[in-house]
C-alpha cells in the first residue's frame, strides 16, 4: 500500500511543485487562484492570471522532469468564448474551445495552460470545469461563486437578494462528488481525445 505524504506549500515556487510531484505516478492538479465573477472582473484578474500561469507551468514542468505517468489539469469554462454565452445560448461543447476570446485574463491564462498541458510530452488530461459547488466552498466576497454566494445572500437578507446581470444568464451547476467521479473517469479512460467538460448536462 502506498504511503500517504502531505506537502504544504506555494506552487508558484517551482521547488514546492517539484516536492509535490516527486515520486508520484499520477498528479491531480486542482490548485488555482480563482473566484467568482466578482473576483476576476476586478483588479484581481491580473494577479490571478499571473499566479495561475506560474502554478500551472511549475506543476507541468516538474511532472515532466520527474516522469509522471499521467496528469489531470483543472481548466475552466472561462476559456470558452464570452460572446457565445448568455440567453438562449447553445451548450458549451469542447469543439468550441479556442474559437474566440475567453473570459478576462483569468480565462485566457487557463486556455494557455490547457494548451501547454495538451502539448506536453506526458499524458496530461484536461477537464474544463463549469460551476462546481459543495461544502467548504468560499462563500464570502470576492471569491464567492454562484450558487454559494446566493445562498449566503438569502441567509443574510431573505427579503432582498441581489443577483448580478440582467436575469437572462444560463449556467450549469455540478456537485463536487459528481465532479470527482467525472475526473476519475477522465483519468481512467483508455483513450483521451482532448479537453473534456466537467459540468452538468442540465442548464
Amino acid at each position: 500500500e502506498a504511503e500517504e505524504v502531505w506537502v504544504a506549500g506555494d506552487l508558484r515556487d517551482w521547488r514546492r511543485a517539484r516536492e509535490a510531484t516527486e515520486g508520484v505516478e499520477r498528479v491531480y492538479h486542482l490548485a488555482a487562484d480563482h473566484g467568482g465573477a466578482g473576483y476576476f472582473y476586478s483588479d484581481a484578474d491580473f494577479k490571478a492570471a499571473n499566479n495561475n500561469l506560474r502554478i500551472d507551468s511549475n506543476v507541468l514542468q516538474t511532472a515532466v522532469a520527474q516522469g509522471v505517468d499521467r496528469l489531470f489539469f483543472a481548466s475552466s469554462a472561462c476559456t470558452y468564448p464570452v460572446d457565445i454565452q448568455g440567453k438562449d445560448a447553445a451548450p458549451l461543447t469542447e469543439d468550441l474551445l479556442g474559437t474566440g476570446e475567453g473570459e478576462q485574463l483569468y480565462g485566457m491564462a487557463k486556455r494557455m495552460s490547457t494548451l501547454l498541458m495538451e502539448g506536453s510530452p506526458i499524458d496530461a488530461r484536461c477537464g474544463v470545469f463549469h460551476t462546481i459547488y459543495g461544502p467548504t466552498q468560499d462563500h464570502l466576497e470576492p471569491r464567492a461563486k454562484f450558487p454559494t454566494a446566493i445562498c449566503r445572500k438569502l441567509i443574510e437578507n431573505p427579503d432582498r437578494v441581489e443577483v448580478w446581470g440582467d436575469g437572462t444568464q444560463v449556467r450549469t451547476f455540478l456537485f463536487i462528488d459528481d465532479a470527482l467521479d467525472r475526473i476519475q473517469k477522465v483519468m481512467e479512460a483508455d483513450e483521451y481525445d482532448g479537453p473534456v467538460n466537467i459540468g452538468s448536462d442540465e442548464a
